[in-house]
């Protein structure tokens, strides 16, 4: 997940679509957020005995940034998601 939203940043910075699109339309910020809660789920994940509960928690706290996002970027990600999956 970390190398995704990297690999995306990266993308966005160079204004190159690629393979990583669904999460260009996000702000900067954002993402960085993302890795920086993707990194603390993984030096606790190392630590912990119940690994799954920290899993889980980042998916709800990656779901929650990208609730916050306005509504057309979440729009825009689930239509490029959506014709993936259905491909």
């Amino acid at each position: 997940m970390i190398y995704f939203v990297r690999d995306t940043i990266m993308n966005k910075t160079s204004n190159q679509e690629g393979a990583h699109d669904a999460l260009l339309h996000y702000d900067l910020d954002t993402l960085y957020k993302m890795i920086d809660v993707i990194n603390d789920t993984l030096v606790s994940i190392r630590f912990s005995v119940n690994q799954n509960v920290h899993f889980e928690v980042l998916l709800v706290k990656i779901a929650e940034m990208i609730k916050a996002q306005p509504e057309h970027v979440q729009n825009n990600c689930y239509n490029k998601c959506g014709s993936r999956t259905q491909q």
